[in-house]
């Protein structure tokens, strides 16, 4: 099972990656390839563990070294781009196989491709500027990125960066010419994949880490540019409340702008109704419950979060309207589990506070929630 969301790649570096063109490889500059091939190929028949990381860096320096020859030539990035085509193991865009598609989740049989697993492209408008991406020919083998730049009619790399996990670049529109770009290194798994995210300067050819607080692995990223902007939608699993794979997850948007010489990161909750209950058990299990009232409006009490720990049931919302709600299982399933909604509400200055909780039971096939409002009190008895 796969649970993907694609990412933009080519698009969100603004930049315009040739049309893949099909034919056989150039007979110029062949020689440099040839180091490069012997690896691949070796990736390609016997899986990216039977290459050692040593080689993979040497693969690294081989391919780059490839490309700089290849531009002094020089050679245009259309038929650099058609030469890469023809390397082992080569992949190019597609959108995938889905075998199912469900509300939270779809099935793959072939993980969609935004971009080649190979390829350069100019990053700047006066194509002074390139950046290259190369993708090991495997899910999650390592990939690396280099930049190139011209310098009194020469081509020289001058900056790269290496990742052990499937590496893409999307860079932030900013019209004074200045590049930053935002680096994605993603794992998939079996169920979902998990982004690592960086920020970075690209000043004089150098790529220069901008430190970022946030450290958290996104799940399941999904990159769009947006006005000016990148924008990368996720969906986390819950922190404290318990959720199964397909179950509730805590949907986000995390959007990155030029903000100076920096970058501005400003993160907003798509269901808040849900991000809240989680908040709320994950605070009083700590004990911080001047922290936890402030997510309550006043008539609500915080004996309703007491109980054994909690699970998500389900949520829905209505983010534009202002409302929604999260239902939660304490204690065994069905019979034996006490359920509860959580009802949150934006309030006239844009927070979400939650505004009232109702108890529910289970009927033998779905839940009935009762009218009027009740604190949660622990289950006792045979399911206690």
């Amino acid at each position: 099972m796969h649970l993907r969301a694609t990412v933009r790649l080519a698009q969100t570096l603004a930049i315009v990656v040739p049309s893949l063109f099909v034919g056989g490889p150039s007979k110029l500059r062949a020689q440099n390839w040839r180091p490069v091939d012997r690896v691949l190929s070796r990736m390609v028949d016997s899986g990216v563990e039977s290459i050692s990381p040593r080689r993979v860096t040497r693969l690294w320096i081989a391919f780059d070294g490839a490309i700089t020859a290849a531009l002094n030539a020089p050679m245009s990035l259309d038929s650099l781009n058609r030469i890469l085509i023809d390397r082992p193991g080569y992949e190019g865009p597609s959108p995938g196989q889905a075998t199912l598609r469900l509300p939270n989740a779809t099935f793959w049989r072939e993980l969609p491709r935004d971009a080649p697993d190979y390829f350069i492209a100019a990053i700047d408008s006066s194509a002074t500027t390139l950046l290259s991406v190369v993708h090991s020919p495997s899910v999650n083998g390592p990939s690396h990125l280099s930049v190139f730049q011209r310098r009194h009619g020469r081509w020289t790399r001058t900056g790269s960066l290496s990742s052990p996990r499937s590496l893409s670049a999307n860079r932030i529109s900013i019209k004074d010419g200045r590049i930053l770009l935002i680096t994605l290194e993603t794992w998939t798994r079996a169920d979902g994949s998990e982004s690592w995210v960086k920020l970075w300067r690209l000043s004089g050819g150098q790529l220069a880490r901008i430190e970022r607080n946030d450290t958290t692995q996104l799940q399941d990223a999904d990159v769009e540019p947006k006005d000016g902007a990148v924008v990368i939608r996720v969906s986390q699993f819950p922190r404290y409340v318990g959720a199964c794979t397909m179950c509730t997850r805590l949907y986000y948007e995390y959007s990155f702008s030029a903000l100076g010489t920096g970058i501005r990161e400003r993160r907003e909750s798509l269901n808040p109704w849900a991000s809240l209950v989680d908040s709320l058990y994950s605070l009083t299990a700590k004990g911080n419950m001047s922290e936890a009232k402030a997510l309550l409006l006043p008539r609500v009490s915080l004996s309703s979060v007491l109980g054994k720990t909690p699970q998500f049931a389900s949520d829905t919302g209505d983010f534009r309207a202002g409302t929604g709600h999260a239902d939660i299982a304490v204690g065994a399933l069905q019979d034996c589990a006490r359920y509860w909604r959580f009802r949150s509400v934006r309030q006239p200055n844009g927070q979400w506070r939650i505004a009232g909780v109702r108890p529910g039971r289970w009927t033998g096939d779905s839940i009935v929630f009762d009218q009027q409002a009740s604190p949660i009190r622990q289950p006792k008895g045979r399911c206690s």
